[in-house]
């Protein structure tokens, strides 16, 4: 019966039929539609999380600097991108591989001896290829469901991404789960990739910061340790002398030391002057700061500008870079002019504004920049007569002369030549290891009877000669050089009298 030959009732019923079919079948779409729909906002929903939380994780590693905790936030964020169940951060060692750090998804450390368990044919492949591993089910895998180690651990899903530094893989990031299988998607597959590459460059960053901070502290270290040698070397016990003429010089340095007033040394060159310009610092308010010495006698006019006072780039020929001076380094310390006297007029006008106005100005510059320093000059001139000749600026004078103190020459200081004789002959016997030198008596009476040019200088280099070129442990005449041979009485020659007089003369020059 064709469909024309239907009773009416028949055919609308078979045409709502139809219809309702139609519909059924749009709605099923619809159905489906509306399911992918789902499906791909939470795909993206996902997708953008997991952006997100590696942008987070990326913020939160540049702003750490110690390593552990680089480490920890490195595993958790791979943790959090794969859902994993534990998670190894791995370094190439040699040949092989150690574990820096390892966590489980509760916030644990993972098993320690599970990094030894892990298929390292799966870390071998990562690292051979520098390429990522992902096994969505290890135990379907075809080439890993026969291997032991996956079988013992019930291995599931496995992810192993390259770490690289340099442009060379340096280890690995190594995460697995035992309690269910999950395949990563493309996109999460490079997100996770993409935050091997951060979380690389955080470890590499924090391990350099971590490498600063102990040389930092190693420098500050050997600074103090420094310092307080210094310290101890420059202490006024350092300075030997027992004689009423340096028992003067010690009130005036207990007077001065506790302070930071401008101090003026004078005394003939070899005399100790920076030793005494040391102990003045190292004994006073100022021991923590910088004590800088320079010599003025030993620069050009204009070097010696830039030395004191710095330069800014392009100041001069050579000026390829801004320079701190002299003066901005002894800030809060103590600068130690020696040899003033020699300074050039010009150079002295530069000085007292220093000094005056407690700020210095780089060659090249127009801005002053603040100082807070000690001055303590030295020089072995008469500075009145230098001012008299007009050599020396007398307001200056005037500002580095607020406490003079007069070193004395060495032969004016009795009794302390043999003192101080003894003190470098022991620093010869340690430095030489010669426990056994020692002056004879002979030596002992060329030495007190030596008038010393060169002050204390002097008899230093006398004794350190000595002591290298004596054949044997004494030290004789002979042995302290033709400069004091010279200068040694001869023997004694009778002019006329009686055998008295002869033996009185004898006598005396003998006790001389």
């Amino acid at each position: 019966m064709s469909g024309s030959d239907l009773p009416p009732d028949d055919f609308e019923e078979l045409l709502r039929k139809a219809q309702e079919s139609v519909e059924d079948a749009g709605e099923e779409e619809r159905a489906r539609n509306r399911e992918e729909r789902r499906s791909e906002e939470a795909t993206a929903s996902r997708g953008w999380r997991h952006l997100y939380g590696i942008l987070r994780r990326a913020a939160d590693l540049n702003s750490r600097e110690d390593v552990a905790e680089v480490l920890d936030l490195i595993l958790e964020g791979a943790l959090e991108l794969t859902g994993g169940e534990r998670a190894y951060l791995l370094e190439k060692e040699g040949n092989g591989l150690r574990s820096l750090a390892s966590r489980t998804s509760e916030g644990g450390d993972a098993d320690p001896d599970g990094f030894h368990r892990i298929s390292h044919s799966i870390l071998d492949a990562v690292l051979a290829r520098g390429e990522t591993l992902h096994v969505g089910d290890a135990l379907t895998h075809p080439e890993l469901q026969g291997r032991r180690s996956v079988r013992d651990l019930e291995l599931r899903t496995v992810v192993c991404v390259p770490l690289r530094a340099d442009g060379r893989v340096t280890g690995a990031l190594y995460v697995d789960s035992r309690t269910a299988s999950r395949s990563l998607r493309q996109e999460e597959k490079e997100i996770l990739e993409n935050f091997a590459e951060q979380a690389s460059a955080a470890l590499e960053r924090a391990r350099r910061h971590h490498q600063l901070a102990e040389a930092a502290e190693t420098l500050a270290e050997e600074n103090r340790t420094l310092r307080s040698v210094l310290a101890e070397r420059s202490r006024f016990d350092n300075i030997r002398g027992q004689s009423p003429a340096m028992r003067r010089v010690y009130e005036v340095l207990d007077r001065v030391c506790r302070n930071s007033v401008t101090v003026l040394i004078r005394g003939e060159t070899g005399t100790g002057k920076e030793l005494v310009a040391r102990a003045l610092h190292f004994a006073g308010p100022r021991r923590d700061a910088s004590f800088v010495a320079v010599n003025c006698a030993a620069f050009a006019s204009s070097l010696l500008e830039s030395e004191l006072f710095g330069s800014r780039k392009g100041a001069f020929t050579g000026a390829d870079r801004d320079r701190e001076g002299l003066v901005e380094t002894a800030h809060r310390g103590t600068l130690f002019l020696d040899e003033i006297a020699e300074m050039e007029p010009d150079l002295q006008s530069k000085l007292l504004r220093v000094i005056e106005e407690r700020e210095v100005r780089r060659l090249g510059e127009n801005t002053p920049r603040p100082v807070d320093v000690r001055i303590v000059a030295a020089t072995h001139r008469d500075l009145r007569q230098r001012v008299a000749e007009g050599k020396f600026r007398e307001d200056l004078y005037f500002r580095i002369n607020v406490v003079t103190l007069e070193l004395p020459p060495l032969r004016d200081r009795e009794g302390d030549v043999l003192l101080l004789a003894e003190h470098f002959l022991e620093e010869q016997r340690r430095r030489l290891e010669r426990p056994d030198l020692r002056l004879s008596r002979g030596a002992l009476g060329l030495l007190r009877t030596h008038r010393w040019p060169g002050n204390v200088r002097e008899l230093r280099n006398v004794i350190e000669r000595a002591a290298a070129l004596a054949p044997d442990d004494e030290i004789g005449p002979e042995d302290l050089g033709s400069e004091l041979g010279a200068a040694a009485p001869g023997p004694v020659r009778p002019r006329g009298g009686n055998l008295r007089e002869t033996l009185e003369a004898a006598e005396r020059a003998a006790i001389e």
